[in-house]
């Protein structure tokens, strides 16, 4: 479900422009050419896994709820899914529940990443540097995934700079 070649590489760079106090989150779900490839800008502390202490997969969105309820709302995940994850605090989210949740993404055909894994404590805007320092490694992890079709999200996903990077994959 990981790309697990990358987490040096990814780490290596957490320590340069993410918070010290938090790991990278990384990539998710079907790594072999899956149907859709979520990718959005960066993690933050909000998702538990960010914790140096969370011991269990470090995935986007886990402890979270309002992206969740979007692939609902889109009509990817059945409602007992979502009905699921709104039960949970994000203190509940457990190692054996973020696994369960990620596999439904990788049995949906789904990849969910963020083009940097800088973990920030808030949802602050990463400057392009901090992106351009990700680039050549997400061009390595969509090598890798090859993803039928990327949906980008964020505060630079409409920009030249995003419909490049996402436009070498088409």
């Amino acid at each position: 479900m990981q790309i697990t070649k990358l987490f040096y590489k990814f780490d290596e760079l957490q320590k340069l422009y993410g918070e010290k106090t938090l790991d990278s989150v990384y990539g998710c779900g079907q790594i072999k050419n899956p149907e859709l490839c979520f990718v959005f800008m960066n993690p933050t502390a909000r998702n538990v896994s960010s914790s140096k202490e969370w011991k269990g997969l470090k995935a986007p969105w886990i402890s979270t709820k309002n992206v969740w309820n979007m692939f609902y709302q889109l009509g990817i995940f059945e409602k007992k899914f979502i009905e699921d994850i709104n039960s949970k605090k994000p203190n509940d989210w457990d190692y054996e529940f973020a696994e369960k949740v990620y596999q439904k993404v990788k049995n949906k055909l789904i990849y969910i990443t963020n083009l940097a894994k800088a973990t920030q404590v808030d949802a602050r805007a990463l400057s392009r540097n901090v992106f351009k320092a990700y680039l050549d490694l997400f061009f390595e992890e969509m090598d890798i995934v090859r993803p039928k079709a990327i949906i980008t999200f964020g505060n630079l996903a409409g920009t030249p700079y995003i419909r490049h990077i996402v436009s070498k994959f088409a």
